[in-house]
């Protein structure tokens, strides 16, 4: 192993035994041992930057350990490495000390030395990380190009590209939707619900998904609770795990430590997460349960609040995938859209999608809201009961109530869209390519959607032969094209967009 610099000939040990209650601190070179040793402190080192042993981690098991950063870029990284590896280690707590005020390049030593504090300031320092001048800085991304380069040259000839959404019109790909939820009202069931459907290709409460690989991070149930619900899911929309195994992937982190964002900055489990989603072929879909264990930082400071999004925004942008958060409502605030979520309004803003799911009360049903929409003409609130199997489905006895541009539907246009729901969700595909139909809706042909409107809409004694009948349903069918609700492209029938969007 490493032989660790501890200081000059005479300095304290610090891995004495009588100094193991001592706080420790650990910078980047042998220079700012000697400095800290000269006041007295204890400190080590292995060297530079790049000289970060794996065999350090036991020096610091149980010790309250001190992360001194250079302050440039290999400093920053050097120091969450050294504080990823003394978490592994056990450390009894793991602190990071940044220098913002200094040159690039300035360390604890130059910080010493012109009178910005003492060691005792630096304890008190790495102890109220809030405050502006100890904030670790974000390992923000690369920035792109200064003006002066942007001309607008690169879009002549070029038809730019379409949003394309995972779940249409609430989930956008490449980016982050924020789906804040009542306590109980089964936020963890229809994240799992819309993996689930994204993967398999149905439609998630009606709405239209592009199929492909799907991953769950759930931080608050144990693998035995969402291997159960996951059964029930199944069960609800007709499908075997076996039909799943390619692309559905699901993982507890219940007990684990699976945060995105610690003390201002990502962590390596944030590196390593995207280094890992990389490797999934097709990845359409992340959801993340919940927000409060992804993020460890001040909710309600808007400006880490909002980093900590830009990061995770730029992150389904590199993976061209849909990133869910699953988030919990504010107990203090509002209704509003920008307060809908537990902490600073930064939550909403920087998200590009933003649903809601609030509880109804009594009557055991959920609302599921469409609260803020970048990209989309947002859609009107969808209620939902608890199917026999423990799901939430669309509530039937509520679409009486939906309006379509301000016209109330009949009640034989609600029961036939209904049935054009069990059709797709029963003999739906994707569309084919070449016909006018938006990109990843799902059709159904039109003799399957007529074949059941025959069965929902006749009563007993009825001929649907008769030509009352054939006017009757051809009727339904004009109304539901004419408030734009059903798309129509022989030989295909689509939901082109929800009631009340």
């Amino acid at each position: 192993m490493p032989v660790a610099y501890t200081g000059p000939a005479g300095a304290l040990d610090p891995f004495d035994p009588e100094h193991l209650s001592e706080p420790l601190f650990w910078p980047e070179g042998e220079k700012d041992v000697d400095t800290l040793a000269a006041a007295n402190a204890f400190a080590f080192t292995f060297g530079g930057s790049n000289d970060v042993p794996d065999e350090a981690a036991r020096l610091v098991v149980g010790r309250d350990v001190f992360v001194l950063a250079d302050n440039d870029e290999p400093g920053r990284k050097c120091a969450t490495r050294k504080a990823a590896l003394a978490r592994r280690g056990q450390a009894a707590s793991v602190r990071v000390v940044h220098f913002p005020e200094l040159p690039l390049g300035g360390d604890v030593s130059e910080w010493l030395e012109q009178g910005h504090g003492t060691v005792d300031d630096l304890l008190s320092r790495a102890e109220h990380p809030a405050t502006e001048a100890s904030r670790e800085p974000a390992n923000l991304s690369r920035a792109p190009p200064l003006p002066s380069a942007s001309t607008i040259s690169r879009w002549i000839g070029v038809e730019p590209a379409q949003t394309r959404f995972v779940v249409d019109p609430i989930v956008p790909r490449a980016m982050v939707t924020l789906c804040a939820a009542d306590g109980g009202s089964g936020k963890t069931l229809l994240g799992q619900h819309m993996l689930t459907c994204c993967a398999s290709g149905q439609p998630f409460l009606g709405l239209p998904v592009e199929t492909g690989a799907v991953a769950g991070l759930f931080g608050e149930d144990p693998d035995q609770i969402l291997h159960a619900r996951q059964l029930r899911i199944c069960r609800e929309l007709g499908l075997t795990l076996e039909q799943l195994e390619e692309r559905l992937r699901i993982s507890s982190y219940l007990g684990t430590d699976f945060a995105l964002w610690r003390r201002v900055a990502l962590t390596e489990f944030f590196s390593e997460l995207e280094e890992d989603l990389r490797r999934i072929s097709n990845l359409a879909l992340v959801v993340i349960d919940n927000a409060s264990l992804a993020f460890i930082g001040n909710e309600n400071d808007r400006s880490e609040v909002a980093t900590f999004m830009a990061q995770l925004n730029g992150l389904a942008s590199r993976l061209n995938a849909a990133i869910l958060l699953l988030s919990h409502t504010s107990k203090s605030q509002g209704d509003g859209s920008a307060n809908m979520a537990s902490g600073s309004t930064a939550w909403v803003w920087q998200a590009r999608s933003a649903l809601r799911l609030k509880s109804l009360g009594s009557e055991g049903r959920v609302e599921l809201q469409h609260l803020k929409s970048n990209y989309a003409k947002a859609i009107g609130p969808v209620v939902l009961r608890w199917s026999d199997t423990g799901v939430l489905t669309r509530d039937p006895e509520t679409r009486a109530e939906a309006r379509a541009g301000g016209v109330k539907l009949g009640q034989r246009a609600q029961l036939a869209l209904v049935a054009l729901r069990e059709v797709l969700l029963n003999f739906g595909e994707l569309a084919p390519a070449g016909l006018q139909i938006p990109y990843g809706h799902r059709v159904a042909k039109y003799e399957h959607w007529r074949a059941k409107l025959q069965r929902v809409l006749c009563r007993p004694g009825d001929d649907p032969g008769e030509p009352r009948f054939r006017k009757a349903l051809e009727r339904v069918v004009k109304e539901l094209q004419g408030t734009g609700i059903v798309g129509r492209d022989n030989p295909y029938v689509w939901i082109a967009r929800e009631p009340n969007a």
